[in-house]
């Protein structure tokens, strides 16, 4: 996800420049708790899009990986490829493969 930069307004600047050294370090901790915060938020409402199951694929190193999600992990979701291989994958990475009810119908199938 790209985000455009933005150029700090000048009345921030202006207070930033005012600050000393012990409040600008304080600014810079409570800037980056903030920015953890909203990456975690972020990560937590991308895991909801997707189900256990799920067929999914990701590329690595420009390669097409598909799988199948066999773990919903706090941070990453386990992905198992068609080779037995597992990835931990951030869920901002995979993309849902259309026509996956197709797949699970067979999945049950072959089990029963």
């Amino acid at each position: 996800m790209e985000t455009s930069r933005k150029r700090l307004s000048p009345t921030i600047r202006k207070l930033l420049n005012k600050l000393k050294e012990d409040e600008l370090v304080e600014v810079q901790r409570f800037v980056w708790e903030k920015l953890k915060s909203l990456h975690k938020n972020r990560i937590k409402y991308q895991l909801r899009k997707f189900q256990m199951l799920n067929q999914v694929c990701f590329f690595n190193k420009g390669k097409k990986q598909m799988g199948i999600i066999t773990r919903l992990n706090p941070k990453t979701i386990t992905v198992t490829l068609d080779n037995g291989e597992r990835w931990n994958v951030s869920p901002m990475l995979l993309r849902k493969v259309k026509g996956q009810k197709n797949l699970l119908k067979a999945l049950l199938e072959n089990k029963g």
